[in-house]
């Protein structure tokens, strides 16, 4: 009975359109933005440039199976042992399987890098570990019931100029733009997820083309562009 139904990516409206192939012209997929809480305050934002200091990995989600936080460690395990003692990894997030955690936890042990975790940061500590950070790595599955349906981090990550590594998963192409602002990567193929991220590691100049060409991208995600599209049909 709906006169409109609002999804945030390609991969969603398919979806409910393999089910209810009538409802095509009530779907309207609009993307989301990242939420202002979280924006830069200024419109330039500077990570780290210097290369002698650590090189940060941010990675932001919830500790669940589907958000892929293992398949990130395993991928930092196999970096070469020289760049790895250069990278320190942040993750940021709800502890929701206790279980999983205790398996990051375990991982952990065999990576010769420092890793830390934060649990659920408020807003502005939040914003605060996305400007001192210079990679933003997430690597979600597709899980028989749960899959990312848009992945609203990989849009705040661009807002502050981080290039990304992530998973081509869902929604996930709704919001990063393969060789423009981040790199996609079929999730189970761990040897390219190493290959990738070693790559961003060692090349300044290409973590700070995906960085900058994010922040252009990101500035055209708003909720008033939804509020217009959706609700005021302007």
């Amino acid at each position: 009975g709906a006169e409109k139904i609002h999804v945030l990516s390609h991969y969603n409206r398919k979806a409910i359109l393999n089910i209810f192939p009538s409802l095509e012209k009530k779907v309207f997929q609009i993307p989301g933005a990242p939420a202002r809480r979280i924006l830069p305050k200024s419109s330039f934002t500077e990570n780290n440039s210097n290369e002698d200091e650590k090189l940060r990995i941010l990675c932001v989600g919830r500790i669940h199976p589907r958000k892929g936080q293992d398949i990130l460690l395993q991928v930092m395990r196999d970096l070469p042992k020289e760049i790895l003692q250069k990278v320190e990894l942040n993750i940021v997030g709800p502890i929701v399987d206790s279980s999983f955690h205790k398996r990051l936890l375990g991982i952990c042990e065999m990576i010769d890098a420092q890793i830390h975790f934060h649990g659920d940061l408020q807003d502005e500590e939040l914003r605060g570990i996305y400007e001192s950070s210079d990679i933003f790595a997430l690597t979600p599955l597709k899980l028989e019931k749960s899959v990312e349906g848009f992945g609203f981090s990989f849009l705040e990550a661009s807002s502050h100029g981080l290039p990304i590594l992530a998973s081509r998963s869902g929604g996930i192409e709704d919001t990063v733009k393969d060789g423009q602002t981040g790199i996609l990567i079929d999730p189970t193929n761990t040897k390219e997820l190493t290959k990738s991220l070693d790559r961003l590691l060692q090349n300044q100049n290409l973590r700070k083309e995906l960085g900058e060409n994010g922040k252009k991208w990101a500035s055209l995600h708003s909720w008033e562009r939804v509020v217009r599209e959706l609700y005021l049909d302007v």
